[in-house]
């Protein structure tokens, strides 16, 4: 659902119901880290996808066509529910009836990936588990007693709505609120760090981290030593692959392909078109810059000291 910016607001203070599944790993897209560390660091609004978009656009018609199939009202409620615990928000797509604390909710989905959902006479082991832990932390939130998934799969010829009834899990609610308030306490309000068995945090929230300008920091040299190491690897790897790329193409002799036991090789000519931006900016220097734009983007460069040269300062 779409969130507005008052609800984006309050869930910088907390963890949002959507955010549940990867702080419990089951995300495909965010990590714990990428969670955690959008609540530590001030950071710039997510660009939408157009996956993202669709089921916000789709929204709307998957909620009529819900009361249609069961004959159920549906409302949209306004508020954030919070868990009594004060971590934990949740913005249900609908409710049931009227828009309030202890109502059904319903968590609309629109999803192209079929072979992750299952029948609808499955309830809870029909949907993809990371689903069904952000309807379980909807419902802690919310003290709804049940939810309905309203689940519209377009991954076959036609689109088929599929309606998931999902009874309260109070021993997986349970679990969940206390991972969530264990992670928030240790590494939002005590500011552990991350631990390091870890996987890093994406380069996508790394990216939208507010940095404060010409600040500076100290940074564990165990770190850059690795991005050393890795680098160097990699350098002298692309070497190596570019030298037997040679060896391979000379392997052809004046041939245009080749093979052997282990596959085949080609070498064909191709073309591509391109826009010589050259003659553009020549010829139509006025095109040229109204199709003109900027973008801005963090660029990491590393400027590594000399064999046996003395620690520089930080400052330096």
């Amino acid at each position: 659902m779409t969130i507005t910016a008052r609800q984006l607001k309050q869930r910088a203070k907390g963890v949002g119901a959507s955010e549940v599944p990867a702080l419990l790993g089951l995300d495909d897209f965010q990590s714990p880290a990428d969670v955690l560390l959008s609540k530590i660091h001030p950071t710039t609004p997510l660009q939408t996808t157009d996956a993202m978009d669709m089921g916000n656009i789709f929204e709307a018609p998957i909620a009529r066509l819900f009361t249609k199939r069961t004959g159920l009202t549906l409302a949209h409620p306004k508020a954030t529910f919070k868990h009594d615990a004060g971590i934990m928000f949740a913005n249900p797509d609908r409710m049931v009836g009227t828009p309030s604390r202890g109502r059904p909710i319903v968590e609309i989905k629109w999803s192209s990936m079929a072979d992750r959902w299952g029948e609808e006479q499955d309830g809870p082991d029909g949907i993809p588990p990371n689903v069904l832990a952000q309807v379980q932390a909807q419902m802690a939130c919310t003290d709804a007693p049940m939810a309905y998934v309203a689940g519209m799969i377009v991954g076959g010829f036609s689109p088929a709505l599929r309606i998931y009834e999902i009874p309260r899990m109070n021993d997986a609610i349970e679990g969940i609120v206390d991972r969530v308030a264990t992670l928030w306490g240790d590494h939002v309000v005590n500011r552990k760090p991350l631990p390091t068995e870890w996987a890093p945090p994406s380069e996508s929230i790394l990216r939208r981290i507010k940095r404060e300008p010409k600040s500076l920091c100290e940074i564990n040299p165990d770190v850059l030593s690795r991005f050393q190491a890795t680098k160097e690897a990699m350098e002298q790897a692309k070497e190596a692959n570019d030298e037997a790329r040679r060896l391979l193409i000379m392997a052809l002799n004046n041939c245009e392909a080749g093979g052997c036991n282990l596959g085949r090789v080609t070498y064909f000519t191709q073309s591509r078109s391109g826009v010589d931006l050259d003659m553009l900016r020549a010829r139509f220097p006025e095109a040229f810059a109204t199709c003109q734009k900027t973008t801005t983007f963090p660029v990491l460069r590393t400027k590594f000291n000399a064999p046996g040269e003395a620690q520089k300062a930080i400052e330096s």
